[in-house]
């Protein structure tokens, strides 16, 4: 999710006007550095994020609120940035190029739903909304332009194409239908470098065809020449 400074920075272009230390400390109560909240709660809890939102209100008026959602929609527009940015359906390809405006619309339905959810700040909400939506091709490119959206966008498709060439090793195993993510994860976990720590290879793969023991005789055979053509095993 965006870092604070960014979050500072969004709350400048929406002219909301608070302190450091209040912007700070709205910050700590969404991201649950205030022991009575668990990071990112209003994703699952909107109930206790009315709470939160009387609490801030009560402390720093329409701005505090404003912030908070300012909050909520930056972290929700990077997370469905990334997800446009990454999907791998027809559709989602076709429409790369428009990801960040898709990510933006789905962002402000979220909010939109809080907003139903919390009447209390339906006139705060719309103020805020409408400011958003003036300011709307600065936020998405200022998160869209983040190194961590970049850095996290490159991960999963780092991922993407460890898993497929995974995949294309099972499918020359032998691997078919049902037993095909067997022989992936297998290999995804034989590459886990860091679940390895300092075992040598033999000994990490050993440790990761033990928990294939169970399955059938030809797939745990099929398993050990994967290892074998890696070079975990001799």
């Amino acid at each position: 999710m965006p870092k604070w400074l960014h979050h500072r920075s969004i709350a400048k272009v929406l002219g909301i006007h608070l302190l450091e230390r209040e912007m700070q400390e709205i910050d700590s109560i969404l991201d649950g550095i205030r022991r009575e909240y668990e990071h990112d709660f209003w994703k699952y809890d909107v109930g206790l994020l009315k709470n939160a939102l009387a609490q801030i209100y009560g402390s720093y008026g329409a701005d505090g609120v404003k912030y908070c959602f300012s909050h909520i929609l930056l972290d929700t527009l990077q997370e469905y940035i990334v997800s446009e940015r990454t999907k791998e359906t027809l559709s989602a390809r076709i429409m790369r190029q428009h990801a960040s405006v898709i990510a933006f619309e789905t962002a402000i339905s979220v909010l939109g739903y809080i907003r139903d959810y919390i009447q209390e700040y339906y006139v705060i909400f719309e103020q805020f909304l409408s400011e958003v939506r003036r300011k709307q091709k600065e936020i998405t490119r200022i998160i869209d332009e983040l190194p961590e959206v970049e850095a996290q966008v490159k991960g999963i498709d780092k991922s993407k194409r460890k898993r497929e060439r995974a995949e294309e090793i099972a499918l020359r195993h032998g691997a078919k239908g049902f037993f095909i993510p067997t022989y992936t994860n297998f290999i995804l976990e034989l590459w886990n470098d860091k679940k390895r720590g300092t075992l040598t290879k033999e000994e990490w793969a050993n440790k990761v065809l033990a928990k294939y023991r169970e399955t059938s005789e030809k797939v745990y055979n099929d398993l050990i020449k994967i290892a074998r053509e890696l070079g975990y095993i001799k």
